[in-house]
């Protein structure tokens, strides 16, 4: 029986340049693998993406 559960990934970073290169992380996995779920620590691009941040930057 197939996992039917998403992708969950944790990112984190901790300044604004990390923040860019996370969300084009995010982005491109997205391209890859829709159903995927981010949590972590991030800034206000990857929260735009939808990482559930745990402590904003």
């Amino acid at each position: 029986m197939p996992d039917c559960r998403p992708l969950r990934l944790m990112l984190v970073c901790g300044e604004p340049s990390g923040d860019q290169l996370g969300a084009q992380l995010m982005s491109a996995v997205r391209a890859l693998e829709s159903r995927v779920e981010f949590d972590g620590i991030g800034g206000p691009a990857m929260e735009g993406l939808g990482l559930r941040s745990l402590f904003p930057i």
